[in-house]
């Protein structure tokens, strides 16, 4: 049986995702399934990881109001498992969206940082100073 999500990737828009554009986060997130899943594959020989990691990707979800498309996550990662799916190779899920909707696009994830649940969020492309 598989454990519940434990942690959301998200992309958050103040205009919205609207089919096309969800359709295409659903499409990067799964390639970006794919990649963990090779790189799980083939942990030992790339990462030095053994032992079983249970990794686990959720579908894609939407915001009510269509403005974070979210990514769950589950499973027993590890820190270094988490770092470089999460922090590292996350970029993936969303770095193919043009250039005018990801300079005003924020990243975050949500997860128990030992005091309940949290979101933390970052700008995807960093704007030079005005």
């Amino acid at each position: 049986m598989t454990t519940p999500p434990n942690r959301w990737l998200h992309l958050r828009h103040p205009e919205g995702f609207d089919e096309v554009r969800f359709d295409a986060f659903c499409a990067f997130c799964r390639i970006w399934g794919k990649l963990v899943e090779a790189y799980l594959a083939e942990r030992r020989h790339i990462m030095g990881l053994v032992g079983e990691i249970e990794y686990v990707v959720f579908p894609p979800t939407l915001s009510e109001d269509r403005k974070i498309a979210s990514l769950p996550l589950g499973g027993s990662n590890t820190i270094g498992s988490r770092s470089f799916f999460e922090d590292h190779h996350w970029r993936r899920a969303w770095e193919n969206f043009d250039v005018h909707f990801l300079m005003e696009a924020e990243e975050g994830i949500t997860e128990d940082c030992g005091k309940g649940m949290h979101t933390n969020w970052r700008q995807c492309l960093h704007r030079e100073s005005e």
